[in-house]
């Protein structure tokens, strides 16, 4: 009894998932080898990424550059494009896990619940169409090459350079670059903060060389670099405070993008911070701006976007949007004491407090039996 029931589970999982008998020349020789044999990346020119319920994206090349198509031509990561194309070239068969059309949707490697990755030339010539459907670890998923039944699980998992490992939900943002600024905090010589109050220039100032002590002939020790105030007047910063500033402004990442909004609707046109970076000579670099602003409508989220013709707009950290407008007394090395606020005013109480000690009201009245003094005293 207990064989029957043994063998009616076998037959059961052979008519669901269709496991191909061991040997077979059409499928089991699959093993080990390329999904997409032949695939070039450098021939790749249109990357279309689908899934069901979801917009599609595409990100194409133009000229050197990648670009994505189906979020206002923003510009793509080319780190994340190249990791994708050679995952494709990559990818490899571990084991043969289906043949039948009716096990698609347990594997997730059909149109409902799969997501496609379409790959093609110059000419529109498809040079790779796979679907990428669960994920069976962290470095593997089961895959479908478009036009055949065969479910393979393969290596690497194809979600993780869809961006799709989760939500298994392609999305434009994954492949946007999203650094709106990028440069060697080393390199940085001066920051100018432009903001409401007032402009902060920041320089940093080299050490000099050491001297050498003449009676012993060894170099003495000179204190290393410092960051100076130059504006609104000259006295020396703080160099956690200032460096807190150059290191942040090195690498500005976005968490969205601006998308079809202008620029005055993120309130750049008038922005309420700008910070320029220069760089010192040996880095040949040109200076570098970038805007800070809010919209009316969205108090909370931050837009930045660089100086330069065409730039996009970003949505970034309100961390980055602190440093640019970093208070004064915070970048200064010796601190100051803010002056004490008087109380104001009100219709309840016309007169604040007096302080203990001080007379009320125009001038104090004299001591009994001491003399009134008029004006200055005598000098003999």
């Amino acid at each position: 009894m207990l064989a029957l029931v043994v063998l009616a589970v076998v037959v059961v999982l052979l008519l669901v998932f269709g496991k191909p008998r061991s040997g077979s020349r059409g499928v089991d020789h699959l093993v080990g080898t390329l999904v997409v044999p032949g695939f070039v990346p450098d021939d790749a020119r249109l990357i279309e990424v689908t899934a069901s319920g979801s917009e599609a994206v595409r990100v194409r090349k133009i000229g050197n550059d990648w670009t994505i198509e189906s979020a206002w031509n923003y510009p793509a990561d080319p780190a994340r494009v190249e990791s994708l194309l050679q995952a494709i070239e990559e990818l490899r068969v571990r084991s043969v896990r289906s043949s039948r059309p009716a096990s698609h949707a347990d594997f997730q490697v059909d149109e409902a619940g799969g997501v496609w990755v379409r790959v093609s030339d110059q000419g529109g010539k498809v040079l790779a169409n796979v679907c990428a459907g669960k994920s069976v670890a962290y470095d593997q998923c089961f895959v479908r090459a478009h036009g055949s039944d065969d479910v393979l699980e393969a290596t690497p998992n194809l979600l993780q350079d869809l961006g799709a490992a989760g939500e298994r939900k392609p999305r434009n943002m994954f492949f946007v670059n999203k650094k709106v600024l990028s440069f060697e905090a080393g390199d940085v010589c001066r920051i100018t903060l432009e903001r409401e109050g007032g402009t902060v220039v920041l320089e940093r100032i080299e050490p000099e060389e050491p001297a050498v002590n003449a009676e012993t002939g060894e170099e003495e020790t000179t204190p290393g670099a410092k960051w100076m105030i130059r504006e609104p007047e000259e006295e020396e910063g703080d160099e956690n405070a200032c460096l807190s500033i150059a290191n942040g402004l090195s690498m500005i990442m976005a968490t969205d993008i601006g998308a079809s909004k202008t620029a005055e609707d993120c309130g750049l046109v008038q922005p309420s911070a700008k910070v320029t970076v220069e760089f010192d000579e040996a880095s040949e670099k040109a200076p570098v701006s970038v805007l800070f602003g809010t919209s009316p409508l969205e108090m909370n989220r931050y837009y930045a976007m660089t100086d330069q013709e065409g730039a996009r707009i970003f949505v970034v950290s309100s961390y980055y949007w602190k440093l640019a407008v970093k208070d004064l007394n915070e970048l200064r090395k010796v601190k100051r004491e803010e002056p004490a606020e008087e109380p104001e005013a009100t219709e309840e109480n016309p007169d604040p407090e007096p302080v203990e000690g001080e007379p009320v009201g125009g001038d104090p009245e004299p001591v009994e039996g001491e003399p009134v003094e008029e004006g200055e005293p005598e000098t003999g």
